[in-house]
């Protein structure tokens, strides 16, 4: 995310099966690149009123600095 001057974002622990994962964040990948949208901590991150998800902001898992974290 950082080659199109974005944060990076990591999705730690979900239970979603694997193709449903990769819809999700393609989802999310094409908003914020495609749509020049910013996502910032504390924010509710979610295209209808069923699905608020929180994104929070600390120590990166699989790359290096802070990382924005979505449960999902």
């Amino acid at each position: 995310m950082t080659t199109f001057g974005k944060e990076e974002i990591e999705i730690l622990g979900s239970k979603h099966e694997l193709p449903e994962l990769q819809r999700f964040v393609l989802e999310i990948v094409w908003n914020v690149i495609g749509s020049d949208v910013a996502l910032h901590e504390g924010v509710l991150l979610g295209s209808n009123n069923n699905l608020k998800l929180p994104i929070i902001r600390w120590g990166g898992v699989a790359v290096e600095g802070e990382t924005l974290k979505i449960s999902y």
